[in-house]
């Protein structure tokens, strides 16, 4: 895989991450982020909705912003960066908590609300969510109010080190693999007593 006079991404990469039908990586030793893939609700983030796959293109204003911490969804891309926590792409179902539901976005903007800096970001196909410091995760999208502020539901208020989501959420919550919603998770039953690295 290579990007126009950029060089190749066989070497050097330093994060990766996969959503349903993109992708965007950040190379070692630079703030650039690349993302490729569909386009049709401005995902990839680079100022345009196209919606046949696209190669490899830069993130509008991810030097500047120094994201990180990626982590593609649905149709919609959210990063850590400076100020807080950005996101881009569609907002039919307020995936972007910028204030309004809807339109899209094909370039980041700054998520409302959150109490704190996300340490981890986990997307699905309509919702969004980030892992504070505190150990709680506050969600948002999915049709909720996007006027409010993100919700931290009773089940996720505290205690989790490691959230992932796509069709159903999983969270390593004070030691324990729990998979569910975010209104309800049960502990994991079965695996092995090593502790859980990576969900």
């Amino acid at each position: 895989l290579r990007l126009n006079s950029a060089g190749s991404f066989s070497t050097g990469v330093f994060e990766v991450t996969a959503g349903y039908t993109h992708t965007c990586l950040r190379k070692t030793g630079t703030l650039s982020v690349w993302c490729w893939g569909d386009n049709d609700a401005g995902q990839l983030g680079f100022d345009s909705v196209v919606a046949p796959p696209i190669p490899p293109s830069w993130v509008t204003d991810a030097d500047a912003l120094q994201l990180h911490t990626l982590a593609p969804g649905g149709r919609h891309t959210c990063a850590v960066g400076n100020g807080g926590t950005w996101c881009w792409g569609d907002d039919t179902r307020g995936q972007l908590l910028d204030g309004s539901m809807g339109p899209n976005s094909p370039w980041p903007k700054r998520v409302l609300g959150l109490s704190g800096p996300a340490v981890q970001l986990a997307l699905g196909e309509q919702l969004s969510c980030a892992r504070l410091a505190n150990g709680s995760v506050p969600c948002w999208g999915g049709g909720s109010d996007p006027h409010g502020v993100p919700s931290t539901t009773l089940a996720l208020q505290s205690g989790v080190t490691l959230v992932s989501l796509g069709s159903q959420m999983c969270v390593v919550q004070d030691g324990v693999l729990k998979c569910g919603n975010r209104y309800g998770l049960t502990a994991v039953s079965g695996l092995p007593a090593q502790a859980v690295l990576e969900i």
